[in-house]
């Protein structure tokens, strides 16, 4: 059963970004999740991918918008997060969460654009995310969206990913799958979830569609 998340409240830290719409946890996703394997040492971070989306020679794109996400439960690592986010001079978008139970989350997004040059600082970024906060209450997603279609299974093969799940939904395809060479990845031999989606790129042409691919570790929780 899929749980809705809905803003409780919403707090901007720059006006330059806007409000994300909605929250759609998938079935994928939640499974993804479920199975994830991150065993992290406390600095062990290292730069082990291949490429990333404009990087892999598979599309013409020249930037891509990036997604760091933070997800707690936790007020006081919400309190933290947005401390050290602060600190660091990092600008994010805070929302507070609640679902149908009572529940409630804190999301942290932060947003960027990035050009071939600039796509390797992400592994940066991801190193100082998962060191920075407790990984048993603070989950880190990221996502990597560009405006064209890739072979799936050719990305997945460029980066040395076992392909775990695979499946299409009307013009979107989807490939899941796990990799010890996932662009930053713990420590050697852990494992990191991937899931990547596209435009199937005859059924796109054909429909007048615009194309789009997303790159997201350990899963996707936001709208295609």
């Amino acid at each position: 059963m899929r749980i809705k998340w809905q803003r409780a409240k919403h707090y901007q830290k720059n006006k330059q970004y806007v409000a994300v719409i909605g929250i759609i946890l998938s079935i994928l996703a939640l499974l993804l999740l479920k199975g994830s394997v991150i065993k992290a040492g406390d600095d062990e971070f290292t730069a082990g991918g291949k490429s990333y989306l404009l990087g892999s020679g598979l599309t013409d794109c020249q930037e891509a918008a990036v997604r760091y996400i933070l997800w707690t439960e936790d007020d006081d690592q919400a309190h933290l997060i947005e401390d050290k986010l602060t600190a660091g001079g990092i600008q994010w978008l805070r929302e507070d969460l609640q679902n149908a139970y009572g529940d409630k989350a804190v999301k942290f997004t932060i947003s960027t654009v990035v050009d071939r040059q600039q796509e390797p600082e992400i592994d940066k970024m991801m190193a100082y995310l998962h060191r920075n906060f407790d990984k048993k209450k603070v989950k880190v997603f990221f996502e990597e969206r560009i405006n064209s279609s890739i072979d799936l299974e050719q990305y997945f093969e460029l980066n040395e990913v076992r392909v775990d799940q695979s499946g299409q939904e009307g013009k979107i395809m989807v490939l899941t799958g796990w990799s010890a060479h996932a662009p930053v990845f713990p420590q050697e031999g852990a494992k990191f979830n991937i899931e990547v989606l596209s435009t199937v790129q005859s059924l796109a042409a054909d429909q007048n569609t615009q194309s789009k691919t997303i790159l997201a570790m350990p899963a996707l929780i936001e709208e295609f």
